[in-house]
């Protein structure tokens, strides 16, 4: 397994979707991370229009703070896409400041043994802030992940656990049916609104 480390010392801003590779841990160190208000993700996985869970495997993405204030109330932008991958982990994050309700803080979409755990979501404002979806046809709006290749594929051992949610607007949603193994433990919402 590689290794990417961010500088804490500095801010990072993405024009556009900064791309993930298999086998590789990502470390943010608290970094702040922002980006283009017109992107669809700060980050998201390569080869997100793989096919079933053949599109990246064994990614980490843990400790960033990933800062959303730069939207506006029609900016389709989102932290994180994740699609088509297998053993992914999303650990120890913060999201913070999403204001439209067009797209999803996090778009997590026909993956097997995905781990999102002991994330901060606060006054994110999103339909949904973590989605859990399938590739299935005709339900990812184009704003979500216009790229995405719908085999079908279901989302399958998903683990949410050890989550805070913070004056955000519905914090989980899973989408379509025939998902499998979709566990949410543990999870805290403080003066939310919604699921």
């Amino acid at each position: 397994i590689s290794e990417v480390c961010f500088d804490s010392d500095v801010g990072y801003y993405v024009s556009g979707d900064l791309h993930l590779y298999s086998n590789t841990r990502y470390y943010g160190n608290g970094v702040k991370i922002k980006g283009n208000s017109t992107a669809y993700h700060i980050m998201r996985n390569h080869n997100i229009d793989g096919v079933g869970y053949d599109g990246d495997s064994n990614i980490t993405i843990e400790g960033f703070f990933f800062d959303m204030s730069n939207t506006d109330s029609d900016s389709v932008l989102g932290a994180i896409g994740i699609a088509h991958t297998t053993n992914t982990k999303i650990l120890n994050n913060t999201f913070v400041g999403r204001k439209s309700s067009a797209n999803h803080t996090c778009d997590l979409v026909a993956n097997s043994n995905l781990i999102f755990s002991n994330n901060r979501i606060v006054e994110c404002v999103a339909n949904s802030n973590i989605q859990i979806d399938g590739a299935v046809s005709g339900s990812m709006p184009v704003t979500s992940t216009p790229y995405l290749n719908e085999d079908e594929t279901r989302s399958k051992d998903i683990l949410c656990n050890n989550n805070v949610f913070v004056d955000t607007s519905n914090c989980f949603h899973l989408h379509k049916n025939g998902h499998s193994n979709i566990r949410f433990i543990g999870n805290t919402a403080i003066d939310c609104i919604g699921e």
